[in-house]
């Protein structure tokens, strides 16, 4: 958990340092596309408030009251993020038809394009380093969160693209762009809604017959019945 925490700590820091490149420079020179984006960028912030604050909450040992302690309080927290990448999406779409209708016009400049690179970037270290420490430490909460990044750089890199076509002239692309960016947050937030409301549904997480298999490398056993699996990677209890 600890370890964990000092991820998220610095994921944080990244995600806030992008957040306001993105929202900044998208409000200067109204580039709608690039504020979802950089609005995106804030909400993986407040996810990773959210996931520290879980693990706070997840670290405690079982009591009394909680034999199996508090590890779901870390899927709660998955549960959260994936909430506000769909509440995140519908703004985006929100403000892509207003952008319909002709509510601004975007200005792309050599500023524009550099910023969105160097975010790229960043992005692209923070998926990669996130997801293998989250397999490494077996957390939901790294690994939810890496797919909410890995699907900024999508973005952002659609983005890039139609910053180069709105420059030749075709500032239609700039809504266009926002709503299928707001397509690709609302598919991950529903990936990571399903995969952590089966954690709560207490999904089997083994793969019954290899357990089975193993059981009966021991002569003694005869017969071995109603194997049951559940929990998270990081915590299996197996009847």
């Amino acid at each position: 958990y600890n370890e964990v925490n000092k991820i998220l700590i610095l994921i944080l820091i990244l995600n806030l340092i992008v957040a306001a490149a993105k929202i900044i420079t998208g409000a200067v020179f109204n580039i709608l596309s690039m504020m979802s984006d950089g609005y995106d960028s804030f909400f993986d912030g407040i996810s990773n408030i959210t996931g520290i604050i879980a693990l706070v909450i997840a670290r405690k040992p079982e009591d009394k009251e909680h034999q199996y302690g508090h590890s779901k309080a870390e899927t709660f927290a998955s549960i959260f993020i994936a909430i506000l990448l769909l509440i995140v999406s519908a703004g985006i779409v929100k403000s892509a038809i207003d952008r319909f209708y002709g509510v601004g016009i975007p200005n792309i400049t050599l500023i524009s394009f550099i910023v969105l690179i160097i975010t790229l970037l960043i992005n692209v270290f923070v998926t990669r380093y996130e997801y293998k420490k989250g397999v490494e430490l077996k957390s939901d909460l790294l690994i939810s969160d890496s797919k909410h990044t890995k699907s900024d750089i999508y973005a952002t890199l659609m983005i890039l693209i139609g910053m180069v076509f709105i420059k030749l002239g075709f500032p239609i692309l700039d809504p266009i762009l926002s709503i299928v960016m707001a397509i690709i947050i609302l598919k991950t937030g529903l990936e990571i809604l399903k995969d952590n409301i089966n954690i709560l549904m207490d999904k089997s997480v083994l793969d019954e017959n290899q357990i089975r298999n193993i059981i009966y490398e021991e002569d003694e056993i005869i017969n071995v019945h109603n194997i049951r699996t559940r929990g998270t990677p990081a915590m299996v209890y197996l009847d």
